[in-house]
């Protein structure tokens, strides 16, 4: 009861944080220097971090509210190039997702996407030593089609997607059985 008594109190300064976090991403879209765009970026990071702590006081760090702020975080450390950070952030959101809303739900799915294309696009700068980046993008994405199966169905553009990287990826081991 005292936990219900907290967020509701805390939801009007949780949502201010994090809409102040998004002005803030957005004032990047028109600002031509890396620095400042990563100075931009610190500052939408900071503020919702302090959002983090407040649904950790509020609604539990397991909770899936506190997934989309690191999800979040996560993708502005990205653009920060900040890649390890990013994986971090977007794994233990992954994790938590998975704990609250089970294996199959579409929010896990998608995380799991957004951390494939990061491995996608900067694997060799982030894959752990003695790992393939292709394998780890290959197991990230055979992990998100089940959730993304089982509620966009078979026939749906993010579910074909995931069919031709996990081919395209299969293929590139030479697997060619499990490429078609």
């Amino acid at each position: 009861v005292a936990r219900m008594i907290s967020a509701c109190r805390s939801e009007q300064e949780r949502k201010s944080l994090h809409d102040q976090a998004a002005k803030i991403a957005k004032r990047v879209e028109y600002e031509k220097h890396f620095a400042t765009r990563k100075n931009l970026l610190n500052d939408a990071v900071a503020t919702l971090q302090m959002a983090l702590e407040l649904e950790g006081d509020a609604l539990g760090h397991s909770h899936p509210l506190a997934a989309s702020t690191l999800i979040q975080m996560g993708k502005y450390h990205y653009e920060m190039r900040e890649f390890d950070s990013a994986v971090m952030e977007i794994h233990k959101a992954v994790q938590i997702l998975r704990n609250a809303l089970g294996g199959n739900h579409p929010q896990v799915g998608r995380a799991l996407l957004l951390l494939a294309s990061v491995y996608e696009r900067q694997g060799p700068k982030i894959t752990p030593h003695g790992t393939s980046k292709d394998d780890v993008e290959l197991e990230l994405y055979v992990d998100a089609l089940e959730p993304l199966k089982a509620t966009l169905g078979n026939v749906h553009d993010d579910v074909g997607f995931l069919y031709v990287k996990i081919g395209y990826l299969y293929g590139k081991k030479g697997d060619r059985n499990m490429a078609l």
